[in-house]
């Protein structure tokens, strides 16, 4: 692999329940960030967005599903 120059970004995220088990049903969350380079290592942004379900098994133990799809400027 090539050397990487060190950046530094600053971004946000935020993350929305779109559907509410209560506790003991399902969950399903929307997760969107992006991220901007401050420090000129690249001068681009990073952008991503995704789903997380969670499904309760046992009154302790869950199931957590993720996907997430992450874009990237060109430069």
């Amino acid at each position: 692999l090539r050397e990487i120059d060190w950046a530094v970004e600053v971004g946000g995220f935020a993350r929305v329940r779109l559907a509410d088990g209560g506790g003991s049903g399902p969950s399903l969350d929307l997760i969107v960030d992006a991220a901007h380079d401050v420090a000129d290592a690249h001068g681009g942004w990073v952008a991503g967005a995704g789903l997380n379900a969670t499904i309760p098994l046992h009154r302790a133990i869950f199931l957590s599903l993720d996907g997430r799809a992450t874009w990237a400027s060109a430069d």
